[in-house]
Order: structure tokens, then sequence, then C-alpha cells
């Protein structure tokens, strides 16, 4: 687990092992151009379902030992406050350096059989990165992202080189499949 700057006043958010990038993105640079995750180790006991933003500040029950916001695939773990010395315990400091990467050309045509591009992702990236853009394309299927957001995510997760490269490949594959026009 890794602590996530939460708008959850009285408890502290924590982002799940399966979700890395969502804690990379609120790491913030120090002076000397490095980012910091503090990593943890939770004790999950009983929990129920919070929502981000409802006002909920304690938990429901005494009973209860922590919140997420699904419980078939928590993306976040809500620690209150009151639990924090029971339920948390700190294992490691990761630090590390952003490096710029090359960033999406707009020339590159975005067009192409979510399929085509998943089913080159799954032979080089690992399980949960698969998963993640699944989710992200579910997303974006349903509205709540836009266009422009689900490949920045997608960007995030593969990575501007490989994706770029792969957008590539299948345009010229498609390319090469379509009919040329006949000579006169």
């Amino acid at each position: 687990m890794v602590f996530v700057p939460s708008s959850y006043r009285h408890g502290v958010q924590f982002s799940a092992r399966d979700y890395p990038f969502d804690c990379l993105q609120t790491a913030i640079q120090d002076k000397d151009g490095l980012r910091h995750l503090l990593l943890f180790k939770l004790v999950l006991g009983r929990s129920e379902l919070v929502i981000s933003g409802s006002g909920q500040f304690q938990p429901s029950s005494e009973d209860i030992d922590f919140e997420v916001d699904s419980f078939t695939s928590p993306r976040t773990y809500i620690v209150w406050s009151s639990r924090l010395s029971t339920h948390v315990f700190p294992e490691v400091i990761v630090s590390f350096r952003v490096f710029d990467r090359p960033t999406l050309s707009k020339n590159v045509n975005l067009t192409i059989p979510f399929d085509a591009l998943i089913t080159r992702l799954s032979k080089i990236l690992p399980s949960h990165a698969i998963k993640l853009i699944k989710e992200y394309y579910n997303d974006r299927q349903k509205g709540k992202t836009t266009a422009q957001e689900f490949v920045r995510q997608v960007s995030q997760v593969a990575g501007n080189s490989l994706l770029i490269s792969i957008i590539k490949s299948i345009s010229a594959q498609r390319n090469l499949a379509q009919p040329r026009p006949k000579e006169q």
C-alpha cells in the first residue's frame, strides 16, 4: 500500500498495490528532483464502502476497520485516524526521479481497434497493467473520461515510446491490407 494525499479529512488514504500509478501521480518532486513514496503494510479487517466527497469522517460502526472505494477491486483504502497506530505499518521509502518522455504526436492516428492494441500490449506489459488499461477503456466507453484522458492514461501505463510504436505498426498493417487504387 502506498500513501496518497486525499480528500478524507479524518483518515489516511492508501493506493492498492495493483494501482501504483494512482500514487505516482501525486508524488511531488523535491528540490533535488526526486519523488518519494512511502510503502506500508495494512492490517485489513472488516470494511465498508465509502465514496470520495461523501463527507464521512469516521467509520459507521466500531466493527469497521477501514473503508474501500470498491468491494470487488479496491483501488483505495482509507484508514481512519483512530486505527492508524494498529492497522498501518510503514515498510520502506522509495525515492525515484521522473525523466521527461516524448509526448504523443497529434499526427499519430489513434483510430485503431482497442482489441488490436490490447493484444499487442498483452505480449509486453504485465497482467496488472493490462487490467488497468482495460478499466480505463471501460471508463471511456461509459463516457466517464474523454478520449484525450484515455490516451493520457494508457500512455502513462505503457509509456509513450511503446504506445507510439504499436500504433504505427498497427496503422502500417492496416494500410498494407487496404486495396490500392488501380493505376490508369
